[in-house]
This record gives structure tokens, C-alpha cells and sequence, in this order.
């Protein structure tokens, strides 16, 4: 260990269910119902997770190190599982370099591991503590009563409905299956010494009553020196299935249970998944279940294989999507239902040598896709479905016809060559686009980069700022050592984006660079050298003029437009645009867009050299992109009538013939849980613009501007969705215009 290592270890010590439906409704208003299963019909205990491991360090500065003392030999099957993850060897890939794929789900990893005080996660990792949370729901607090999912609970009621359906769906299809206990495992639980305390000692039952309380300290310290704290997702970034029998031996029979970890929940909702990507990882879990009373698992003593992991993950897949999209399951509508084919490609891993692997993002993308076919009618339908043809539909057309898991199964077996050969017929979204071509509504973008003699350290994506929605995220491998490469993205065009570039190394492209141009237009919209070190983001916006305004200058010039020139400058003095024209360009109708601030006052000046003007000719500057809106018009002038020179002054507006208005939002700390609206106040009034905030708006002062028509009324819907408002001081206020200070 090196000593800057060293040094920085050392500073971490400071730094459901009853069957008939009022019992179910009463289940659900008091979150939470008391489950028992009584017997499991399984050999040993068997956890399915989705935990993320990253790197190994030791805090040297810590008085305890709890990995040097024995581990509860009752608890090694659970730990083990919980380590042996896909998330836990894409990072130790990552570390190495060894990769041939990168998720979404990783970079989202690296952002936030790297958010955190060096060495800290490594300490937290290596030593269990990221395992507390849930083998303290598991062992110490198996009760169900008060329970709540999402660090802010706002996908308590959400996850409990869909429980009820999932027992009600598979149970009247498997007549063994019995109830299954839904947990929720929280980071905050570490704050409690009441809670931390009896864990440390089932885990470690060696270490003296001083070095229980020792440990308890250091947690304490090395938790409240990152960020969020108790909140961080890390603490709890696992979703688990657990058989119930008897895991410890003992005697005692533990019921069957799903545990959802809040920290699995707010990276979805951080990621743009939040409406529906709980859904899918609760029905991936509840799918284990039913795997379980399949016997999938069955031969719990034969060492997994990556391709038999693989196909397993790939089954609960296509089982979650099967329920969620079928009307006597989830009964999702089809843009739910693409929702859950993107949360399946988010998680993907590309472990190949793992014993963990649980497949590619492409893979499980198709395999939520095939199983979403199964629940849909007709080939057609199916194909509209997966291509997002029909997202002003409300529901998809289902059958009500369930499929027995055992034929399901047996469906899968069939089709799984095509999942995991990703045919076309299956599978129509590829993991990336290199034709240019996209879908309605969405524009290609083109991602260039000259890679160096270490390409297999180089990663990038590209996410909206505006929704969290990962749009691409791409690695490379020694093949491409000293290559340019080149990538289409289709995304949307009205919202913001950011590049973000890593070198693992931390060196850079060394004398390489990255672009990106839009794919329609060929302009410019990120460039940069390979000098970024280890990473860089970049902001960047397919809006025309980012951060400013687009005018439209149009000009018909005469025979002789070799003596016309122009300029726009701002009341400041700053020159925003001066053009003029040659021979070629005589008699021609001239279209000129200028990007200007707005807030600023300009004068249009043009000159004519030989002083007659401009011969049956005319000038004009629109707001906007357009020339045909005349109420647009910001000024004009006959060309005749210019002779020598002339001058107009303008003011730009964002919004020509609207009314520019403000929101003003003070958030409280549960961000996540504040979406608002606007939409005119008639029937069926279509949405003008919406927006919801994300985890590290928390506590933020936000504006945002929006254009109404002049003379309507309009409604503005604010939405918490956890119930309690915008509390301790926050709330909303409205102002026309672009001042919040005037009220």
C-alpha cells in the first residue's frame, strides 16, 4: 500500500397476505402483512441478489477490521451469494480492465463510488458492512408491520399492490406456491445502535463486547463522511430472494421473503426508471420465488456455471416481464412495458467468466421482451409493442389466458438460443445504433473518438440531465488500440445531455480527442483533447443555441450583393454576428439564424457600399427559427430605403406571443418525490411542460421557465409522491416573467 493510500485509509476513523381482498386492503394500509412459509422443500438456502462489491481495501485507520476475524459459519451461504454478484465482478473487471461491456449500471457505480472519500466503500465493501442491512432484515427483524421501500418510502404502496398480484398471478397457477414475506432493507438501520449492535454479534460472535462497540463507532464515522450519509444507495444496493426452511439449523422454519433495498430503488429513480423499474427488479425477485417451486434450484450442491446462472437470470426475466404485462398480472400499458425492456438492459453485466453472470444488457432486454410477447396478443401487436409503436395507447390487448409456469418454462427453454443470440424477431432494439437511423421523435446524434495503444481503459455515455435516462454507455477493448471509432445515439431533441468520458488509468486519451455532432445537421456540440486525466463531463444541448436565443435574419439582396454587409451588436458593445456577401450570392433570399442572450437590448446595422440600398430588396429579423410567423416579426426595412446605412434596435423574447412565466421551487430533502405539470384548464388540455427532480436536487432552489398562450388559464399540478408536501420550509411559487425577485 502506497502512502498517499495509506494516509487517506487512515482519515476515514474521522472523517401479505391473506386471500380474500379486505384482508389484503387492510394489509396494505398498514404496509405491511404477516407471511409464514412452513416448509421449503429445498436442501440448503440459496439467496438471489443483486448487491454491488467494488474494489478491495482495508481503512487502516479503523480500530476494528472485522474481516480478520471468522465469520458466523451459519452465515457463509448468505454473504457468499450477496458477494458473488454480477455487479460485484463488473467492478473488479472494471478495476482491471478486463472488461468487454460496459452497463449503465456501472457508470452509474463509478459516479457514485468516486463521490466518496478514497478508500471509504473498499473499508465498507470488504468488511460487510454494505451486508448489515440485509442480514439484519433476514435473521433479527423478519416482521413486515410499518415496512416501507425507497429511502422516503415513495414506493411503499406501489411495491405492496404489485406483491398482491404477483401472489395472487403465480399462486393460482402453483398450487404449492405459500405467502412470501415482502422486506424492505434500509442504510439507516446503521445509524442504530439497537440494530447494528445484535448484528455485528450474530456475524461475528468471537469479538469481545468492546470491539462490538468499537466497530459500531467506526461505522458511524466512515458513514457520516459520505454523502447522504445513512441515505446513500450504496449502503443498501441489493434486491434478494430467499427460500424459506430451516438456514440456520436450528430448527427454527424462516418464511420465504423478497427483501428490496432502498439502495437498489433510489438508483433507479436516479437513473430516469423510477415509474416502473421497481416493478420489474420486485417481479425479477418474486420470479426466484416461483423458480423455487419449479425446482430450478433444486441441486443446490452442484457448483453454477456462468451460462447456468445466465440462463436462470434470463427465465426470471422473462417471467417478471410475463407477469407485469399480462391483464390478469401487472396489466402494464406499452409504455410501461418498454420502461421495463430498458430497466433489463440498465442491470445487465457483462461478466461472461463469472459463476454470477446473469446476462448481457442486450440479453435481458430481449428476454423481458420475449417474455412480454407471451402475455400479447398476435405477432403484429407484439412487434408494435417492442418497437414503441403504440405509445399513445393506454394498454396493450393481453390475453386472459395465464400459461402455467411449468409450459412457460418450457417456452423459454425453446426460444432461449434466440434470447441469448439476440434474433431480430425477439430482440429489434440493438444495444447501440451505427445506421443513423431512429425512431419518430428522436434525432442521431455522433459520438467520434481517437483511442490510444489503451483503449481498454477508455469508457463514455451519455445521459439526459434532464430525466436521468442513459441514452448509451460504451467500452472498448485492445482491439481498438489506436482506432477512431464511431457511434450513432438516437436521442430525444428538446433535452439536456451530458458526455461523460473516463480513463481508468487515469491518464487520459493519451493524444487522442472526442466529438460529438448532431447527427442531422452536422453541427458541432461537444469536442475535446484526450488530456481529461482520469474523467470529465461534459453539458451539451441539441438546441440550436444553448443557453441563448436563435433570431432569424432574412434578407433579399439585389444584383449586386457584393456590396451588402451587416452586423448585430449588443447595447454592451459585444458583436454578435457581422456577414457579408459576394458575387455569387446576387439576387439571392438569405436565411442567417444568430444565437443572442437574452435579457440585452441589440442594433441591427447595414450597410450598402455604393449607397443605393438594396435594389427591390428588404430586410427582416424574426424571434425564433421561423420566417413565416409574422407575429415573430422583431423589425424590418425596406432595402431601398437604406441607401448608404441603417439601424433598427431589437429586443429578443423566449417566448414571441406568449407569456414567459417562473416556477420557483424551494425542495426539501426527499427531492425525488416532487414532479409538477402544466397544462391549459380545458377538457382533455394537453401537458405544455413537466419535470421531476432527482436526488441531488435535494434541498435545492429551482427555476424553471415555461410559455402559456396569452389569455388562457392554466393549471399547475404540483405532486409529492410520498403524501407530506414539500416540508420543512419548502413550497412553490409562480411569477410571470423571468424575475423571482419582484413579488
Amino acid at each position: 500500500m502506497n502512502t498517499n493510500k495509506s494516509q487517506s485509509c487512515s482519515s476515514l476513523q474521522n472523517t401479505l397476505r391473506q386471500s380474500n381482498a379486505t384482508r389484503k386492503m387492510n394489509q396494505l394500509s398498514r404496509h405491511g402483512h404477516k407471511l409464514l412459509r412452513t416448509s421449503c422443500g429445498m436442501m440448503g438456502f440459496i439467496f438471489i441478489s443483486c448487491l454491488v462489491v467494488l474494489r478491495i481495501c482495508i481503512a487502516s485507520g479503523a480500530t476494528v477490521v472485522p474481516s480478520s476475524y471468522s465469520l458466523n459459519p451459519l452465515l457463509l451461504d448468505l454473504t457468499q451469494s450477496l458477494r458473488d454478484t454480477p455487479f460485484s465482478k463488473e467492478l473488479e473487471a472494471a478495476a482491471s480492465s478486463s472488461r468487454s461491456c460496459v452497463s449503465q449500471s456501472y457508470v452509474w457505480n463509478m459516479h457514485r463510488i468516486n463521490e466518496m472519500p478514497s478508500g471509504t466503500y473498499e473499508y465498507l465493501s470488504k468488511n460487510y458492512v454494505t451486508l448489515m442491512p440485509f442480514i439484519y432484515k433476514i435473521y433479527i427483524d423478519r416482521s413486515e408491520e410499518g415496512e416501507y421501500f425507497g429511502t422516503n418510502g415513495a414506493q411503499t404502496g406501489e411495491l405492496l399492490y404489485r406483491h398482491v398480484l404477483a401472489e395472487d398471478f403465480w399462486r393460482s397457477n402453483i398450487v404449492s406456491t405459500e405467502d412470501v414475506l415482502l422486506l424492505g432493507a434500509h442504510g439507516s438501520m446503521l445509524k442504530e445502535r439497537n440494530k447494528v449492535i445484535p448484528t455485528i454479534k450474530l456475524m461475528w460472535p468471537s469479538m469481545s463486547q468492546t470491539q462490538v462497540n468499537d466497530l459500531f463507532e467506526d461505522i458511524q464515522g466512515l458513514i457520516n463522511g459520505i454523502p447522504l450519509t445513512f441515505d446513500n444507495p450504496l449502503l443498501s444496493l441489493n434486491a434478494l430472494a430467499a427460500p424459506g426452511g430451516d438456514i440456520l439449523g436450528n430448527g427454527v422454519i424462516f418464511p420465504a421473503a423478497i427483501v428490496m433495498g432502498d439502495g437498489i430503488i433510489d438508483k433507479l429513480l436516479d437513473m430516469g426508471l423510477g415509474a416502473n423499474g421497481p416493478d420489474f427488479v420486485h417481479a425479477h425477485e418474486y420470479a426466484h420465488q416461483v423458480q423455487f417451486d419449479l425446482g430450478v434450484y433444486n441441486d443446490a450442491n452442484a457448483p453454477p456455471s456462468p451460462i447456468d446462472t445466465r440462463n436462470k437470470e434470463l427465465m426470471a426475466d422473462a417471467f417478471s416481464a410475463y407477469f407485469l404485462s399480462h391483464d390478469n398480472g401487472g396489466n402494464m400499458s406499452t409504455p410501461e412495458i418498454l420502461e421495463l425492456h430498458k430497466t433489463a438492459f440498465t442491470i445487465g453485466d457483462c461478466n461472461f467468466e463469472s459463476k454470477n453472470h446473469h446476462g448481457t444488457p442486450s440479453q435481458r432486454s430481449c428476454a423481458s421482451m420475449w417474455g412480454a410477447m407471451q402475455a400479447i396478443n398476435g405477432s403484429n401487436e407484439r412487434r408494435n409493442v417492442l418497437r414503441g409503436r403504440k405509445l399513445d395507447d393506454t394498454t396493450t390487448t393481453t390475453t386472459t389466458t395465464v400459461m402455467s409456469p411449468t409450459l412457460l418454462r418450457e417456452s423459454f427453454d425453446s426460444a432461449l438460443h434466440d434470447i441469448v443470440s439476440l434474433n431480430p424477431d425477439i430482440c429489434p432494439f440493438p444495444e447501440e445504433n451505427d445506421s443513423g437511423e431512429c425512431i419518430a421523435e428522436m434525432v442521431p446524434i455522433i459520438v467520434k473518438l481517437k483511442l490510444d495503444g489503451f483503449a481498454a481503459e477508455t469508457m463514455w455515455s451519455i445521459k439526459s440531465t434532464t430525466d436521468g435516462t442513459t441514452y448509451m454507455a460504451k467500452s472498448y477493448s485492445k482491439v481498438n488500440d489506436f482506432t477512431h471509432v464511431s457511434h450513432y445515439v438516437c436521442v430525444h431533441p428538446d433535452k439536456e445531455y451530458e458526455f461523460y468520458i473516463l480513463d481508468t488509468f487515469g491518464d487520459g486519451i493519451l493524444d487522442g480527442f472526442y466529438s460529438i455532432h448532431n447527427g442531422t445537421t452536422g453541427s458541432l456540440l461537444v469536442e475535446g483533447l484526450g488530456d481529461f486525466g482520469r474523467s470529465i463531463s461534459v453539458p451539451f444541448s441539441l438546441s440550436l443555441c444553448p443557453g441563448m436565443m436563435p433570431i432569424t435574419i432574412n434578407i433579399q439582396l439585389d444584383t449586386f450583393a457584393v456590396e451588402t454587409s451587416w452586423a448585430i451588436k449588443a447595447a454592451d458593445g459585444v458583436e454578435y454576428k457581422r456577414t457579408s456577401y459576394g458575387v455569387d450570392d446576387k439576387e439571392t433570399n438569405v436565411i442567417e439564424t444568430v444565437c443572442v442572450h437574452l435579457e440585452k437590448e441589440y442594433t441591427f446595422s447595414i450597410w450598402d457600399s455604393y449607397g443605393d440600398g438594396i435594389q427591390k430588396g428588404y430586410f427582416k429579423i424574426f424571434n425564433g427559427t421561423s420566417i413565416e410567423d409574422e407575429t415573430a416579426l422583431l423589425a424590418e426595412g425596406d432595402g431601398e430605403s437604406i441607401r448608404k446605412s441603417a439601424e433598427v434596435q431589437f429586443s429578443p423574447t423566449l417566448c414571441p406571443n406568449k407569456v414567459l412565466i417562473t416556477l420557483a421551487f424551494q425542495l426539501d430533502y426527499y427531492s425525488v418525490e416532487t414532479s409538477w405539470s402544466i397544462k391549459p384548464n380545458v377538457p382533455d388540455g394537453e401537458e405544455i411542460a413537466s419535470k421531476r427532480y432527482k436526488v441531488e436536487d435535494r434541498k435545492k432552489f429551482v427555476t424553471e421557465l415555461v410559455c402559456i398562450q396569452r389569455g388562457e388559464e392554466h393549471i399547475l399540478h404540483v405532486l409529492d409522491t410520498y403524501g407530506d408536501g414539500i416540508i420543512n420550509g419548502g413550497g412553490f411559487k409562480a411569477f410571470i416573467g423571468q424575475s423571482v425577485e419582484d413579488e
